[in-house]
């Protein structure tokens, strides 16, 4: 069984989106590019924490266009607890 989001369902996903990213940046400083790299592998290597029990994982919420699974610190952490989440379905926009 596959869920999809209908196209109602994607536009409050992207206005979702939009407003995360808005409260972030206004939440934030301005960053020089080293400040802004430390601050995300902090906050990936709090992501991997937050993922220790196998069978553990939770999205973070961010933009799946920019978030490959490759990157993503919560499936490399359950990879290395070897219960991998199961692929993604992608959906298209």
């Amino acid at each position: 069984m596959a869920l999809t989001a209908t196209a109602a369902g994607k536009r409050q996903a992207r206005r979702i989106l939009e407003v995360s990213q808005n409260v972030i940046a206004d939440s934030l400083p301005k960053l020089s590019r080293e400040e802004s790299d430390a601050l995300v592998a902090i906050l990936e290597k709090a992501l991997g924490h937050l993922s220790e029990s196998p069978g553990t994982t939770h999205c973070r919420l961010c933009d799946m266009k920019r978030c490959p699974r490759s990157d993503c610190p919560v499936v490399h952490k359950q990879i290395e607890l070897g219960v991998p989440p199961p692929e993604p379905v992608p959906v298209p926009d």
